[in-house]
């Protein structure tokens, strides 16, 4: 196909020429609030479980629901992947792949992401874009040469990866030196990228960010890789004057955008919006007059969208057919809010239309509808969003999160995590791919389970039956200590009633109440003086019969069935609470209050309801997280401010969080990242209620996100997203909870 850079003409363009103008921006999104509308809209009733990922190409459309590719509009060189080349305007299954977390398109090809980290493309194929084979291939293919995948970007007629070590690898046309490779080529490492946590692709352009900063490479005739020249490169080049901080990246045809915390940074050129000129400051980043409260920015073919920490959008572009949501079909320079009746969560824009994830899982598209990719089934453009109908899934009976991930235990007894896998088989799956798992991923050999409990590396199912198995960095390992094994495996336990995870100890009780730990023994966490890592379950004294355990960091608590509270293993922040502020493998009573109704255990921190619905915190205490309106830390517990009907406690590395009687979540302590769910990302040292969420069961404090499950299985997320903690398969913070779908 030529690579023809004419200025776009004033009549509808043909379809080959329009491929001219592709420019995708993969959904590595932005993830907003669960509650509030912005706006009226031609959307239907959505499914209760929509799309995880969308992705718009030239005239077709793609969504990942229920780990299931679906496509529809134009499927002329079998850019669909349903085996045949005839266009639908409602969605059908991609075929020859499963278990799929991530979806990209380009002009008439598409690619998806496995939660195994494989590849799989299907479409057009006469630049190599979907690796090798005949010019077109119908269905689904994996892509040979590419495995342990954490990122997946889709370029006009080029697509990209990251693979192990943050290395990116992309395949297909490089006549622009945007694959990095020779023209038409397999899979090639890209040159000057390392330690890559994000990556976009735009029409002949591709972009990562990585600890260095941001990187572009490809074509940059327009200035559109920020190098201050026009010059195109096929080795990443760094992108020099940008703040620090940058959150994502927004490719079109010939531009990109930066979100940052200092607002969105912009270069190369916009047609629509300046007047041709080619200085040296259009090819270097600039703050934009616009997109200012956005937290992710997302870009394709003339046209650039910001989503607000609310989920309001706003797009500006040519919006010849629509695409900026204006019926006018003129030039957009100022920003037009896009009508939605959910928060947007998620877009990705195409050449000549849009479509976004919302946060109640719809989705929807507006713009050019020529070859029904918008779903609406009459080939016309339409500025406001139309639904796409997709099916529906399954609820969680409980939850679990700690750290950088979550996990869910649906009622069929099977376990899905997803977040941070520092462990490689973290997240319980077979393959030792280390990174990320920003979908719910299920837990191979995990059956009939009633609960799953997280700590640290490692993870263990509860049976109905009182068994147990673990896995991951600690618990997953063999019995003489071999961490090659580390898939679920049974501890060698007596039927446990209750469970917990502690830097690498578990630690069950059984039904007389008594303790015993398995694992290492930092700062004796497991209760004894061996430092050594061991399978053999250690007996731990608690001083009475226990009914719960509760773990976190390297600290052990046990509560009674009377109340009492006694903790063992580090004690450096004073999260003991016994006032002595040192570590111990012996038990030693919390000190206060002398009946206790819930405990949550954090690295250098602890709270604990009592009876009467009051909260006490105790430890470090510097973010406001321990709540009674003091930036301090204390060795003994201190009286929360405001909460007299705490049902359920939880805490975080430097917030925690309560759940009350009426079901509603209050939380408090450091909220730069969101994780205190009320919209904000300031700092408070009382509890503040989280924005639009009711009828939960129960509510667990990561690092820095926090996830809630209602008393009807639904799962919510909010807070930092950048390890894919929240599961909703975007990289970026969130202010207010928004749905899980799995």
């Amino acid at each position: 196909m030529p690579h023809d850079r004419s200025p776009r003409p004033s009549a509808r363009p043909s379809q080959r020429r329009l491929a001219r103008t592709l420019g995708t921006a993969l959904a590595l999104g932005v993830v907003a609030a669960a509650c509030l509308a912005t706006g009226s809209s031609a959307l239907a009733q959505p499914s209760a479980n929509g799309a995880a990922t969308v992705a718009a190409g030239m005239h077709f459309s793609c969504a990942v629901h229920e780990r299931q590719a679906y496509c529809w509009g134009h499927n002329d060189d079998g850019q669909l992947g349903d085996g045949s080349t005839t266009g639908r305007a409602a969605p059908a299954p991609v075929q020859g792949v499963r278990d799929v977390v991530e979806v990209g398109a380009g002009n008439a090809h598409a690619c998806a992401r496995t939660s195994t980290g494989d590849v799989y493309c299907w479409g057009s194929n006469g630049h190599a874009q979907v690796g090798g084979g005949g010019p077109e291939l119908r269905q689904a293919r994996q892509v040979a040469g590419v495995s342990g995948a954490t990122r997946l970007a889709v370029g006009g007629f080029h697509s990209c990866a990251i693979v192990a070590r943050g290395a990116v690898t992309c395949w297909g046309s490089n006549s622009n030196g945007q694959s990095g490779g020779r023209e038409d080529s397999g899979p090639t490492m890209v040159a000057g990228v390392r330690g890559a946590t994000g990556l976009w692709a735009g029409l002949y352009h591709s972009c990562a960010l990585s600890p260095r900063g941001v990187s572009c490479w490809g074509d940059g005739s327009s200035g559109q890789l920020g190098t201050g020249n026009y010059r195109s490169a096929p080795q990443a080049r760094v992108v020099r004057g940008l703040p620090r901080g940058v959150t994502g990246l927004a490719l079109g045809r010939e531009h990109t955008c930066a979100s940052t915390p200092n607002g969105a940074y912009c270069w190369g050129y916009e047609p629509f919006a300046v007047d041709g000129e080619r200085t040296p400051a259009r090819a270097r980043p600039s703050l934009s007059a616009y997109f200012q409260d956005a937290v992710a920015l997302f870009a394709g073919g003339n046209t650039t969208c910001g989503v607000s920490g609310a989920g309001a959008v706003t797009c500006r572009g040519n919006n010849e057919y629509g695409e900026a949501g204006v019926a006018s079909n003129q030039p957009v320079d100022r920003p037009n809010a896009i009508a939605s009746t959910s928060p947007i969560v998620e877009l990705s824009i195409g050449p000549m239309h849009v479509c976004a994830r919302g946060a109640d899982g719809s989705v929807s598209c507006w713009g050019d509808d020529s070859g029904r990719q918008t779903g609406r089934r009459t080939p016309t453009w339409a500025e406001v969003p139309s639904a796409v109908a997709l099916p529906e899934g399954e609820s969680a009976r409980g939850l679990s999160v700690e750290g950088a991930q979550s996990c869910i235990v649906t009622p069929g007894g099977a376990i899905y995590c997803w977040g941070l896998d520092r462990a490689g088989v973290q997240l319980g799956h077979h393959t030792h791919v280390f990174g990320v798992r920003d979908r719910p991923t299920l837990v191979d050999g995990v059956t009939g389970a009633m609960r799953v409990v997280t700590g640290g590396i490692d993870a263990c199912a509860l049976g109905g039956h009182g068994a147990v198995a673990c896995w991951g960095g600690n618990l997953g390992r063999s019995a003489n200590g071999d961490p090659g094994f580390r898939n679920p495996r049974a501890l060698p336990l007596p039927p446990v009633r209750a469970l917990a995870i502690a830097g690498g100890t578990a630690c069950a009780t059984d039904e007389a109440g008594a303790v015993r730990c398995v694992g290492i023994n930092v700062d004796g966490v497991r209760g004894d003086d061996t430092a050594s890592f061991s399978l053999s379950p250690t007996t731990v004294s608690a001083g009475f019969p226990v009914t719960s355990l509760h773990g976190g960091g390297y600290t052990m608590c046990a509560l009674g069935a009377q109340g009492e509270l006694a903790c063992w293993g580090r004690g450096n922040g004073g999260q003991r609470g016994d006032g002595q502020g040192l570590s111990s493998a012996t038990p030693t009573r919390v000190v206060g209050p002398p009946a206790w109704s819930s405990v949550s255990v954090g690295e250098l921190h602890a709270c604990g309801a009592l009876p009467n619905g009051q909260v006490y915190c105790w430890g470090r205490g510097g973010e406001g997280q321990l709540g009674n309106g003091a930036l301090a830390s204390y060795a003994t517990p201190v009286a929360v401010q405001s909460l007299t009907d705490a049902t359920q406690v939880s805490v975080g590395y430097k917030h925690s969080c309560a759940r009350t009687r009426e079901g509603r979540v209050m939380c408090w302590g450091l909220g730069s990242h969101g994780q205190l769910g009320d919209g904000s990302r300031l700092t408070r040292q009382a509890p503040v209620a989280v924005s639009g969420l009711s009828d939960v069961a129960e509510v667990h404090c990561g690092d820095t996100h926090t996830c809630a499950r209602t008393t009807g299985g639904q799962i919510y997320c909010w807070g930092d997203s950048h390890d894919g903690q929240l599961g909703t398969g975007v990289s970026h913070f969130v202010r207010q909870p928004v749905r899980v779908t799995f």
